[in-house]
């Protein structure tokens, strides 16, 4: 498959909506350009022309790791980035590079040889086994002065309340900016955590499209392409959906920590 067939905005237009390809639009509907480029110009403000090491949780099929990256070169920052993702999709072979590997597992399980100056979590903390125990991996894991940066929903946005429904009908809950914010100002200095909210427009009626749709929207909300959502489960979701507005609101919280000490203090990465 294309890169261009991984490209969510491509997909809405063409009309496709299979597990792939709505990992792809839905992460391109969570993430547009505009917080890309603020990503890009946190990241520059600390590390601007430097080469960086960089690990991304969960990267799902590297579309948005890849733009990330582009929008941090044309921020003057050359990043060499590690990606782990337990499940990956899309054209690997076409991305990885001396400049982007891929690394296959759970981040918990997962182990690194050496710190990062930048690590990532774009919409992908909501997977992991413990959020305690993640967040104690990634404070283990930043290079001195370096940045983390976990962008996730916050409670209110109609994705996290979709997610709700679905997890909710699996007995599990799901973890909030609110939870993620609490864990972090836990592990670092209150001073050394900014939370930063985000509004963007996210299409509905697209979801509603078919049956089809709605059970791909829910296979990749729970990240599982081989379940099929109980009927009952979808209705309710569907129901959740049709009660939004036509143009409803995503919201997000880009939460940002810069680690004590001076950068290049690792001696890895």
């Amino acid at each position: 498959m294309s890169e261009s067939e991984h490209d969510g905005g491509e997909c809405l237009r063409r009309g496709v909506f299979d597990y792939n390809a709505g990992l792809a639009a839905l992460k391109e509907a969570c993430l547009g350009s505009s917080e890309r480029t603020l990503l890009a110009e946190r990241i520059a403000d600390v590390f601007a022309r430097r080469s960086i090491a960089m690990l991304d949780i969960g990267s799902g099929n590297g579309v948005v790791t890849r733009k990330l990256m582009h929008d941090m070169e044309m921020h003057s920052v050359n990043a060499h980035v590690t990606c782990v993702e337990p499940n990956p999709t899309g054209p690997w072979q076409v991305y990885e590079s001396d400049k982007m590997k891929l690394v296959v597992g759970g981040f918990e399980e997962v182990t690194f040889e050496s710190a990062f100056d930048v690590i990532t979590s774009i919409h992908s903390i909501y997977y992991v086994g413990s959020l305690s125990v993640a967040v104690k991996k990634m404070s283990s894991l930043l290079a001195p002065g370096g940045l983390l940066l976990i962008l996730v929903w916050e409670s209110s946005c109609i994705l996290y309340q979709a997610a709700t429904i679905l997890q909710g009908s699996r007995g599990q809950r799901v973890i909030s900016a609110d939870d993620v914010f609490l864990h972090v100002c836990d592990r670092w200095s209150r001073s050394a955590v900014t939370r930063l909210h985000y509004e963007g427009p996210l299409a509905i009626p697209f979801f509603l499209r078919s049956p089809k749709t709605l059970q791909s929207l829910a296979s990749v909300i729970i990240r599982d392409r081989n379940s099929r959502i109980n009927e009952e489960v979808l209705r309710l979701l569907a129901d959740h959906l049709r009660q939004a507005r036509t143009i409803e609101l995503r919201r997000n919280s880009l939460i940002i920590v810069r680690a004590p000490g001076a950068c290049g203090e690792h001696g890895g990465a």
